[in-house]
């Protein structure tokens, strides 16, 4: 297979599941109606059918459950009669699995199987420890004491967010922040204020403090929607941040980073040591058009960010810019000094050199 269909393929793999498998434990769903050792007690019936503690329990996050509301729940009981009774329904007038249902099923059998195999391999290998957390602390301790200005775009679809990156070509951030962002709880512009490590989106302190005073990000995703970051300012905190104040935060950080590499690593393994043939042509085509176009992306971000390395800051233009102008206007007297001085005292000029030129000439002549 060549390369550019297998690199392909494993990032399809990558884009698909990693945001799932990025997310906390706790926010995993049960099986429904799934057979447990020990189901609970029967909480209500439907034509004598019994619904189970574990069966409505099913229907929301795993850790959610003691803290839904009386509406939540009075929502998920609906949501189990309903299904129950359509299934029935279903049965009463024949219907049964066809083909389109059962390839399905077994596409959520196999889904669910996979998924169980990456959370115990996440649980086994992704794990965080103290001194590594105190190790990150310490090396980028600069961090948790500046405090950044930051302006944002936020759009609910990326085809917005990407009209918006073509009218930054030409219009100022404050102006497309005012047109497209749908954020209308920032400041003038966009303005979010300073903030620091810790107290915004992981999304954005990943992409914040790689950035310079004046540059404006790529599109970020978050769980807000997509956003276009411009960072506006850098200071130092007033006050420096302790250790066990952004211990949280920074376990969160390397477990998230810890938990991608895992991933990434088993199923580049797998995929490597598996047979992938792409048989059908169009979709060959889809696979190596979008690695191509990946590819192309990635060395236009890496070129951008290179670009705006070697970008002075924008203060440091305006110093040098000052600088220059002051040694111009501090040199310039003592240019014209002497020319003042001459032009101050022109009699006695011409009688020096008179002399000296007549008589030059009246050697050159006398020869």
């Amino acid at each position: 297979m060549p390369p550019i269909a297998f690199q392909g393929v494993r990032t399809a793999l990558l884009a698909f599941a990693i945001p799932l498998l990025l997310a906390a434990p706790a926010c995993e769903r049960r099986e429904v109606g799934r057979p447990a050792a020990d189901p609970g007690p029967v909480v209500a019936k439907i034509n004598g059918q019994p619904l189970y503690r574990a069966d409505l329990d099913a229907y929301l996050p795993e850790d959610e459950f003691a803290l839904s509301t009386i509406e939540e729940r009075r929502t998920y009981f609906d949501r189990w009669v309903a299904t129950q009774l359509l299934y029935e329904e279903a049965a009463r007038v024949g219907m049964g699995v066809s083909d389109e249902v059962a390839r399905k099923l077994e596409q959520y059998k196999k889904d669910m199987i996979a998924d169980r195999l990456v959370q115990e391999v996440l649980d086994e290998r992704a794990i965080v420890t103290r001194s590594e957390v105190l190790r990150y602390y310490r090396t980028h301790k600069d961090e948790f004491n500046l405090e950044v200005r930051v302006s944002h775009i936020l759009t609910n679809t990326i085809e917005e967010a990407q009209e918006a990156q073509e009218m930054l070509k030409t219009r100022p951030f404050s102006f497309v922040a005012r047109k497209m962002s749908v954020d209308r709880h920032t400041g003038a512009g966009g303005d979010l204020g300073y903030l620091s490590k810790g107290n915004m989106l992981p999304e954005f302190e990943e992409v914040v403090f790689r950035m310079r005073r004046g540059e404006v990000s790529d599109i970020v995703e978050s769980e807000f929607g997509y956003h276009i970051i411009k960072l506006t300012d850098v200071r130092t905190s007033l006050s420096e941040l302790p250790f066990e104040q952004v211990a949280p935060e920074i376990s969160r950080t390397l477990l998230i980073r810890k938990r991608a590499a895992v991933y990434d690593s088993l199923v580049t393994a797998l995929v490597e040591k598996a047979r992938i043939e792409v048989i059908d042509a169009d979709l060959k085509f889809a696979i190596a058009r979008a690695e191509s176009l990946r590819t192309a992306r990635l060395a236009e971000q890496e070129a951008a960010r290179q670009f705006s390395k070697a970008l002075p800051e924008p203060g440091e233009g305006r110093a040098k810019s000052a600088s220059s102008s002051n040694g111009t206007q501090a040199t310039a007297p003592a240019a014209t000094a002497p020319q003042d001085t001459a032009a101050a005292a022109p009699p006695e000029t011409p009688p020096a050199q008179q002399p000296e030129t007549s008589e030059k000439a009246d050697s050159s002549g006398s020869e």
